[in-house]
């Protein structure tokens, strides 16, 4: 182990991580407001990511999720993959003069299933044409899919980049308005927003992916069998239809701000107006003449979108001819407002509907997103079958956090099952993932650095494979000459090939480090 250090970067990287041969031998010898997307872009990378933490999801995708916060310059991870998908859509997500571009394409992101694989397009918003490229949210990602089975054998982090942008369209036909093509962009424009983009965003999106975690927890979530999905009808279509469809028909049972779902028909909109304060205690109804009639149900209020919500049926029944209803007062602690029925305008969903919407779609979105990834695992990996061996790390835990100057070290364990006592190539290699820089290493006695995985070369080479339980591997004594990010350990297992590494006849594990 190396002793803590101030060192340049640069130069530390290619020596830090100090793993000597016997430890290797001596461990195998015994055998990431507004935007186009209609999720916010912090729950499009928060589903993209919690998805690859399914119990049934190859743990080599949990590897290639990244930082489900922000965006990064380096394009290798699902979570990139998601916000990227937006930042090309919208310009106000950095995309700069390109997105200009995407601006013309964002329709790109919606799909009515009644409309077939090709159908169901939005086109336009009040003229302004939104696909170009005439294609639904599924006939993007079908492209893209492919795109990334034929990239992976080259370079995985690439490949599951696009898959990521995969799980964004897929996300988005969790949202009601992008399956009932009720377009939104913003309170301020005659679309509107969206109630359930706008709700999610601010519960889920900024408290991070804690509160994101505790409220949808991966053990809760059950990812469906995509052949045994419904296909519409279209039984021609790959897999992924099957995917998208079951989604997106789901999705389509709830209402959006301006569409009937099948199953609600309308029954959870309402007409909203924005107050400023967030401690409303009672609503009443203005009576000419009588006293004010305090209102017991009807209405919803939105302390953290500052919304105050009257259900259509309300607004209808005070507004009916000859009703005696003047307006509305709002109290709050110490004060009151009052507002004429008129100003109830923007179509809305109250906190209540939402939250019980969100309890739904979303972890069903989860269950769909991690059963993309299996197919997409199974997919790229099609020479292997049976009971495939494990990499186990830190006894299945998926990521931590190492504050400095912590040491960096993993539990690590395999269970051969069918490749019990065949030949392996053993190949490992890390990578460490800054703010502004991305540096890859493999290790073969000393750790090297390297662009692409053809360089890769193994460990060791031609190992008969068996069990092995409970090695500790110690990559550094010290974390102090680390700057604060996220380093991957990647260890796969594969048939000994004569060092030429193959992701598709490659089984992987690892785990992520966040250093701070």
């Amino acid at each position: 182990m190396i002793k803590a250090a101030a060192v340049d970067i640069g130069t530390f990287v290619s020596s830090i991580f100090l793993l000597p041969a016997a430890v290797f031998f001596a461990f195998f010898s015994p055998y990431l407001e507004g935007n186009a997307g209609a999720f916010w872009t912090e729950i499009h990378q928060l589903v993209t990511s919690e998805a690859t933490r399914v119990s049934t999801v190859p743990q080599e995708l949990f590897l290639y999720a990244g930082s489900p916060r922000g965006s990064s310059s380096y394009r290798s991870t699902l979570s990139e993959g998601a916000y990227d998908e937006d930042a090309d859509r919208d310009p106000r997500l950095g995309g700069g003069v390109f997105a200009w571009w995407g601006l013309l394409n964002w329709g790109t992101h919606f799909w009515d299933p009644a409309g077939g694989p090709a159908g169901g397009l939005l086109t336009d918003v009040v003229g302004f044409p939104v696909n170009v490229e005439s294609k639904n949210a599924y006939q993007r990602a079908i492209d893209l899919y492919r795109a990334a089975e034929n990239l992976y054998g080259q370079d995985p982090g690439a490949a599951y980049y696009l898959l990521g942008r995969v799980s964004h369209l897929l996300a988005d036909m969790a949202t009601p308005a992008h399956v009932h093509l009720d377009p939104h962009i913003s309170d301020a424009s005659a679309t509107g927003d969206d109630s359930f983009e706008e709700y999610t965003g601010i519960r889920y999106g900024y408290p991070g992916p804690l509160s994101f975690e505790a409220a949808f927890p991966v053990l809760a979530v059950s990812p469906p069998d995509p052949e045994l999905l419904p296909d519409g009808g279209y039984r021609d279509e790959p897999v992924l239809f099957n995917i998208f469809y079951s989604m997106a028909s789901f999705s389509a049972t709830f209402d959006s701000d301006d569409a009937d779902g099948i199953v609600d028909h309308g029954a959870r909109r309402g007409h909203s107006i924005p107050v400023s304060r967030g401690d409303l205690k009672n609503v009443y109804a203005i009576r000419t003449g009588y006293p004010d009639l305090l209102l017991t149900d009807g209405y919803d209020f939105s302390a953290a979108r500052h919304k105050v919500v009257l259900l259509d049926s309300l607004l209808r029944s005070l507004t009916a001819p000859g009703a005696p209803f003047d307006g509305i007062k709002l109290e709050f602690e110490g004060t009151s407002e009052s507002h004429a029925l008129s100003e109830f305008l923007d179509t809305d969903i109250g906190d209540h509907d939402l939250e019980t919407m969100a309890a739904e779609l979303i972890p069903d979105a989860i269950g769909h997103v991690a059963s993309l990834y299996r197919r997409f695992w199974t997919d790229t990996h099609p020479s292997l079958s049976g009971v495939l061996p494990q990499v186990i790390f830190d006894k299945g835990e998926r990521g931590r956090i190492v504050t400095r100057p912590g040491a960096l070290e993993f539990d690590i364990a395999v269970a051969a099952h069918d490749w019990n006592g065949i030949n392996v190539d053993i190949y490992v290699w890390a990578e460490l993932l800054y703010p502004d820089h991305q540096y890859r290493l493999y290790y073969t006695g000393d750790w090297v650095t390297f662009e692409n995985i053809s360089e890769l070369r193994p460990v060791i080479s031609n190992l008969l494979l068996a069990d092995v339980q409970g090695v500790n591997w110690q990559v550094l004594g010290s974390t102090e000459p680390l700057p604060a990010g996220m380093i991957v350990i990647h260890l796969c297992i594969q048939r000994s090939t004569g060092n030429v590494f193959r992701p598709a006849e490659a089984v992987c594990g690892g785990n992520t480090v966040s250093v701070e």
